[in-house]
């Protein structure tokens, strides 16, 4: 049996070779052929740019999530898997 890694690895493999042969220079490329953005830099400064206007609410919002959890005793540091459940209050 495969694992993980080497099915990726497969997959990734066979897009590069189908996006090849049909005569793009990568499957970024191929993807985007049908998409609004024109290449793949586009996208990579899109969600760079994206995560730069972001991130600063993400802090905040998240240092809010962590009074609100100290507010309910809540004594550990908060973890990912515990987002969820204070944030459905």
């Amino acid at each position: 049996a495969l694992k993980n890694e080497d099915l990726i690895q497969k997959i990734l493999d066979l897009r590069d070779k189908k996006a090849k042969i049909l005569g793009f220079k990568d499957f970024a490329h191929l993807s985007l052929k049908r998409k609004m953005a024109k290449s793949p830099k586009e996208v990579e400064d899109f969600l760079n740019n994206l995560l730069e206007l972001s991130a600063k609410k993400a802090q905040s919002e998240f240092q809010e999530l962590k009074s609100f959890a100290k507010q309910k005793h809540f004594k550990d540091s908060l973890q990912s898997y515990d987002l969820s459940y204070y944030s459905k209050w």
